[in-house]
């Protein structure tokens, strides 16, 4: 049984400063024993080659008239294989029966997460079902429920995953059927809104309906706005700007 700390590196945008920024925090907050390792391109084969022939079929490029993501997105997508790294999470989920044991347990962090507390908390979670963070922003009246239809609500957060091998191999194969790899990039956008839609708390099928468990509150921070608290582990940067991120790590 081993516990793995691992992360994602595709493109230029993030870099070798990054990755170690993040070990050094984490080597400096994890009280139990754990591996730090990055996926890449290498590890997941010919899944990528797919989703790469994919978004070559449906990126609009610069100068499109019916794409409305701003100029620093588009930049980063030119970079970055043309947006693919909001879905290579998914990958993860491909290989990982392949590169580690039934009851090791892997915690995936994003690049530009800031770890203030012992990571040990989320190795000791109960791991019947995998975990993910979620906003708590607009639970009050049914506002997430109300919004369910939309498919720019990110209930879901991504930054911080824990799940055993295999535990997420239904996300992947759903993921991958061609019916609805080619209607990601233009209904969703990232890999947040399709895991609430597809696997989130009211979505239509019963089999996937809350397959995540969440976080409580304040453990992982995904509002840069929101105060934190004691009981927080984790600050999440998502949904900032590359330059507010560096800005607030130092890498500027």
């Amino acid at each position: 049984m081993a516990n793995y700390i691992v992360y994602l590196q595709w493109g230029e945008r993030y870099t070798q400063q990054h990755i170690d920024r993040l070990f050094d925090q984490v080597n400096k907050n994890c009280s139990v024993p754990f591996e730090f390792m990055t996926m890449r391109q290498c590890h997941v084969g010919d899944d990528f080659n797919h989703l790469q022939y994919v978004q070559n079929q449906t990126y609009r490029g610069d100068g499109d008239p019916e794409s409305s993501i701003t100029e620093e997105t588009q930049s980063i997508l030119r970079e970055d294989a043309g947006g693919m790294c909001h879905f290579r999470k998914f990958l993860m989920f491909r290989y990982d029966w392949d590169y580690f044991e039934d009851d090791d347990t892997i915690l995936y962090l994003d690049l530009d997460s800031i770890i203030l507390k012992d990571l040990a908390y989320f190795f000791e979670l109960n791991n019947d079902k995998p975990w993910i963070a979620r906003s708590y922003d607009m639970d009050e009246n049914g506002m997430w429920q109300r919004l369910y239809r939309y498919r720019s609500c990110p209930y879901y957060n991504s930054s911080v995953l824990v799940w055993k091998p295999g535990q997420n191999r239904k996300i992947i194969n759903e993921f991958k059927r061609s019916d609805i790899v080619y209607k990601n990039f233009y209904q969703y956008g990232m890999i947040d809104n399709w895991l609430h839609h597809r696997f989130g708390p009211w979505t239509y099928n019963d089999t996937n309906r809350n397959w995540f468990n969440t976080y409580p509150p304040d453990i992982v921070n995904t509002n840069d706005n929101k105060v934190l608290t004691d009981d927080t582990i984790i600050r999440s940067l998502a949904g900032m700007t590359q330059k507010e991120k560096d800005e607030i790590l130092c890498l500027s």
